[in-house]
């Protein structure tokens, strides 16, 4: 008994016996019809199949990569790192201005009181106690180079005037 072709098949034998000579068949309108919203829909449903795998793909990956190598453990360390260090350097920042507006009061008063003849004083005038806690590695290499620059300078100026011959 010969079984049946479908209609949309592009070969059929004539005879089920002779499979040496295939025809081609003509597709109708409604069989091309057909393989077109059948190709289109499966095209659509592959396309977003294959985008949802690889999505799921993506994903997996990153989770056991990041499990693997601890990135997000790392990125949070560094975080955290950075955090203390900007602490740091705005509390010593903070004293160092609250020190250098008090050697600036203090240079105020002292030439106020100092009469115009005799311009030696006869104690160190200045603070200078947080210049070691600014070179403290910790702070020091978390400042930027034009502060580094400007509180080096200060510093040297304010030593130098303590060293003076009273």
């Amino acid at each position: 008994m010969p079984t049946s072709r479908p209609s949309w098949s592009l070969r059929t034998w004539p005879n089920e016996r002779d499979l040496s000579r295939p025809q081609i068949i003509r597709p109708t309108e409604e069989t091309a019809r057909q393989w077109t919203g059948t190709a289109s829909e499966t095209s659509s449903g592959n396309l977003t199949a294959a985008v949802a795998g690889g999505l799921i793909i993506l994903v997996i990956g990153y989770l056991v990569i990041d499990r693997k190598l601890r990135l997000q453990e790392r990125a949070d360390r560094f975080e955290e790192v950075e955090k203390h260090r900007r602490e740091n350097r705005e509390a010593v920042l903070t004293a160092v201005l609250t020190e250098l507006e008090h050697n600036a009061a203090q240079l105020t008063t002292a030439l106020a009181e100092v009469p115009k003849t005799d311009q030696r004083l006869v104690y160190p005038l200045f603070e200078t106690t947080l210049w070691q806690t600014v070179l403290a590695p910790e702070i020091f290499t978390s400042l930027n180079a034009s502060t580094i620059e400007r509180l080096t300078f200060t510093y040297n100026r304010l030593e130098t005037a303590n060293e003076m011959p009273r």
